[in-house]
């Protein structure tokens, strides 16, 4: 048996031929450090935060690493201390004023020195007189109640918790029965008629003690 090859015909494959563009694009090229650049910007501006301002002025809260809450707020410290400072300042620097007009004055005047020694003194006083402010801190703990971070107050002790009640030239007083005695823990006051210092503090002292000396919390 012959076996014969047949032949295949061939085919004729089309050449296709892409001519190159007559126009070349006019766009300007852009660089890639202006690319990131203006790509940052963008981003910048569309996530950023608009500036505001605290609204808690001279106030703050935290928890502490004692597992406890912890409020600092601003008071007037009106320890006798204090004022037997201003009053000695005030003394002393009035002294020497009248000392230099009496004695050392070029002017021989005496009621015009006189009268000058009396304005010093008016002066002074309404130097001295500004309120020292201070910063004081609350401490809530599981177990007690720390002032200023040295004056302790145990749970344990406190026979009715702390409220807040109101007080001598419209402050806020803390107070409650440790053991046998009526004590009062702290004093808020408002430092201007929009202060609300006082009420936010009670608001958050009485939060703090449910959420830890109450149980369940509810």
């Amino acid at each position: 048996m012959i076996r014969t090859t047949a032949k295949r015909p061939r085919i004729r494959r089309r050449t296709l031929i892409i001519s190159a563009p007559r126009t070349r694009c006019t766009t300007p090229r852009v660089k890639r450090r202006e690319l990131t650049l203006s790509g940052a910007k963008s981003a910048q501006a569309t996530y950023a935060v608009p500036f505001a301002p605290d609204p808690y002025i001279d106030y703050a809260r935290y928890l502490t690493a004692e597992g406890g809450i912890a409020i600092v707020y601003k008071d007037i410290d009106e320890r006798w201390r204090f004022i037997v400072r201003r009053f000695c300042l005030w003394a002393g620097v009035t002294g020497v004023g009248a000392w230099l007009l009496l004695y050392h004055s070029p002017v021989h005047a005496l009621a015009i020195n006189l009268i000058a020694i009396v304005t010093a003194g008016f002066v002074n006083w309404l130097i001295v007189r500004q309120p020292i402010e201070v910063y004081r801190t609350i401490e809530i703990r599981p177990d007690s109640m720390i002032l200023d971070g040295r004056d302790i107050f145990w749970l344990r002790y406190m026979e009715t918790l702390p409220t807040f009640g109101p007080g001598a030239d419209g402050t806020q007083v803390m107070s409650g029965v440790y053991g046998t005695r009526h004590v009062e823990y702290l004093k808020a006051r408002d430092f201007d008629q929009f202060d609300s210092m006082p009420e936010v503090l009670a608001a958050h002292l009485q939060e703090a003690m449910r959420q830890l000396w109450s149980w369940p919390y509810w």
